[in-house]
Order: C-alpha cells, then structure tokens, then sequence
C-alpha cells in the first residue's frame, strides 16, 4: 500500500525583517531584493516554479516644515534663583519644526514647549542661551534655538507686579529695546 502524505501548511505572508530593509539616511525611493530562502520558517519551501527573489520598493518621502514665533515670556525658566528676574533681549523668537503630514499640519505654537536653564546664573549677567524645544512625537527641530538674556534682581528693581504677574522694570530702558522681565517664582504669595 502507498503511504499517505499529508497536505503542506500554506503560509500566504511572510515578514521580512527591518535589518534587511534599512532606510536609514535615504533621500530617494529604495528598491532591495531579498531572497526569500533566508527568511522563510524552518520546514518551509517555496511552491514550485516560484521566484526566490522578492523585490520590495519603499516610497522615500520628504519631511515637510513648518516656523512657529513664539513669545519669549512663554519660555519656561528652571534653576532661576528667587529675587530675579529674566529680560529677554527680544520679545519673541522662531522655532523651524519638520514632520510628516497631518501630525505637522495640526501643531500650533501650544504644542511646542521651550524651557531654559538658569542654573548657577547670577545677577548682572547678560548672555545666549540655548532654548531647550519639546515637541510631540513624530516631529523634530531642524536648527538649535537661543535667546539672548539679561538677568536681574527684580526685588529691588521692580514696581509692583501687573495683572498678568510679570514684573515691570523701574529702571530706563534704552531707546529701540523693550525688555521683558519675568520673576522668579517665589514660595510666598
């Protein structure tokens, strides 16, 4: 009697590993050819009078950009010491963002977060700082942000605090410049 065989499993997808698909860097559409040998299962062959060779065309597409102007007083300030103040040189600065699509598309100047550190800064100094960006996933700053400071004892410096709770300076400023002066935030009330 003739032994029965049993009918073969059909696998009608096979995953190809990113390694072998690697994009990295690319600025135009890739095209890779794979053998299929080195990636089927254990036990698996190919139907007969099939290629062994898959071609994979992979669509490079370019990021998109965008400029946002942000207001220098939304810059979040960490580390600063209590009894001063930040003025910023200029009222506002720009943030360059590239992404794809709608995620580029949907963000407004809310979603963008920009935070510096005053550590060790003390009063009197005037000086560029980087701005730290955050932005949503998916997105990416495409130049580095700075802002120029001056740091200031705004306690002895300061009239009182306008509704808005930033401080207004008492001293002159010099003409073509309008500082702004954010205090740091304090435990009292």
């Amino acid at each position: 009697p003739k032994k029965e065989e049993k009918p073969e499993e059909v696998i009608k997808m096979i995953e190809i590993p990113e390694e072998m698909l690697d994009v990295d860097g690319a600025t135009e559409d890739q095209e890779f050819r794979i053998d299929l040998t080195e990636i089927l299962p254990k036990g698996v062959r190919l139907a007969d009078n099939t290629s062994a060779t898959a071609i994979v065309d992979i669509e490079i597409l370019p990021l998109d950009s965008r400029s946002f102007e942000l207001l220098s007083v939304d810059i979040e300030q960490e580390n600063l010491a209590e009894g001063l103040g930040v003025i910023f040189q200029s009222s506002k600065f720009k943030v360059y963002v590239q992404g794809y699509g709608e995620r580029l598309a949907s963000l407004t100047g809310e979603d963008i977060r920009a935070v510096i550190d005053l550590k060790g800064v003390k009063e009197g100094t005037k000086m560029s700082i980087p701005v730290q960006i955050i932005l949503p996933d998916g997105l990416s700053l495409i130049d580095p942000v700075t802002v120029t400071i001056e740091v200031a004892n705004i306690s002895e410096n300061t009239a009182s605090p306008t509704p808005t709770g930033t401080a207004r300076s008492a001293t002159p400023t010099p003409s073509g410049a309008s500082p702004t002066v954010t205090p740091a935030a304090s435990g009292s009330a």
